[in-house]
């Protein structure tokens, strides 16, 4: 899994047609660990960082500041996905970055924007900086710091985060044994070209989404019993540490979650969802 403790955060913009006009998002409540987020306790907020439903969850203002600020400065960002995993906090720590030298990473050719640390991201005023330094690109590996994409729709933005996480694990596990083998500029670029994963033309991930969806629906869905107790997904994913990473988790939640935010799904996929919104730090406590 990709989870941290309960720290890392994922956010969806909310449309206007749920909103009214008004800038909304949900975030993940701080203090859960991922396996206890559901549809039910995300946390809806506006543009000042004012809670709009009874959460008793507060949120983190370090993750809060950083998805405002992508979510306010790029109009395509309808969902932001961030993460502290193994794999990409160490590229992210490399003075070389990610390295054009797998199957992954050949994929992103381009699309791989760098923003340098200041530290823990509760200042507002870094913002302008984290927008120049991301441009138009969806994958970010925040230096000394994790990784993280932004996309269209849910389904896109997991689809990039799964690929820029897989060149991570691959850089690694190469790096250990030697130098890798690096793919040449030109191939990269047809590599990127030729896969249509991320391209909302051929689904933009919606397949893969799906797929984690069902799996979190079959885990969801098992009996289970724990000292004659019948328990759910949440202990199922404690107990066995089933393999279903947190990513999936939430989205899974955020997909139910049409009966408190209304949000629809798109006509042609029922479980396809694209939000839309913006937002602002208010919290001043500083959290990792």
């Amino acid at each position: 899994g990709w989870t941290e403790m309960i720290y890392n955060h994922i956010t969806i913009r909310l449309p206007d047609s749920v909103t009214g006009g008004d800038k909304q998002f949900l975030i993940n409540p701080f203090g859960l660990h991922y396996t206890e987020v559901t549809a039910s306790n995300l946390v809806k907020i506006n543009l000042a960082g004012d809670k709009l439903d009874d959460s008793p969850y507060p949120v983190n203002p370090a993750g809060y500041v950083l998805h405002s600020t992508i979510h306010g400065g790029i109009d395509g960002a309808h969902c932001v996905m961030h993460t502290h995993t193994t794999a990409g906090v160490a590229v992210a720590s490399l003075e070389g970055g990610l390295s054009q030298s797998n199957f992954y990473s050949a994929q992103l050719h381009d699309m791989v924007a760098y923003h340098d640390f200041e530290g823990i991201t509760v200042h507002a005023e870094e913002g302008p900086r984290v927008l120049k330094s991301i441009g138009n690109k969806p994958a970010v590996i925040l230096r000394n710091h994790g990784l993280l994409s932004w996309g269209q729709t849910l389904p896109q933005t997991f689809a990039i985060l799964w690929t820029l996480q897989r060149a991570c694990e691959i850089q690694l596990a190469t790096q250990s044994m030697g130098a890798p083998i690096p793919v040449p500029e030109d191939i990269a670029a047809k590599c990127t070209r030729d896969a249509l994963q991320f391209n909302p033309n051929h689904g933009a991930g919606q397949d893969v989404f799906e797929a984690l969806v069902r799996q979190v629906d079959r885990i969801r869905h098992l009996p289970v019993v724990d000292g004659g107790k019948l328990v759910g997904i949440t202990a199922l994913c404690a107990i066995a540490a089933a393999p279903v990473s947190a990513a999936a988790l939430i989205a899974s939640s955020v997909m139910a979650s049409s009966s408190k935010s209304s949000c629809s799904a798109t006509p042609s996929r029922k479980s396809a969802m694209s939000f839309t919104g913006s937002s602002q730090p208010k919290y001043s406590k500083s959290i990792k």
